[in-house]
């Protein structure tokens, strides 16, 4: 699955530099991408607020895992793939997480991603 070329750009402003203000620029498109349900966006978004283990911490986004596990949640409901792993990856993914996902397994997500 291919991500919107919004989310595209974020990840590449968020997760392959090491600028302060082009990781906010990419912020700022994740958050208005999932303002519009955009799944990966959410995931994504989500990711920003986790911390230095998954996201490089001269950005200086705010931590707030309460936040970051909503985001995830409701990127696995609205059907990204990442969603899932990532759900998977933080211990979001519960059973009635679980139950929301469009996937028939985890196997047929991380085929899919």
């Amino acid at each position: 699955m291919k991500h919107s070329e919004t989310v595209a750009i974020a990840i590449d402003k968020i997760w392959k530099n090491y600028d302060k203000e082009q990781m906010w620029e990419g912020y700022e498109l994740l958050r208005q991408a999932a303002e519009k349900g955009d799944a990966d966006a959410c995931c994504y978004l989500g990711r920003c607020h986790l911390g230095e283990e998954f996201v490089w911490c001269g950005a200086e986004f705010p931590v707030d895992e309460e936040l970051a596990s909503r985001l995830i949640k409701e990127s696995v409901r609205l059907g990204s793939a990442d969603g899932v792993l990532c759900a998977l990856r933080t211990g979001n993914l519960s059973p009635a997480v679980r139950k929301t996902m469009p996937f028939a397994s985890l196997e047929e997500a991380f085929m899919t991603v």
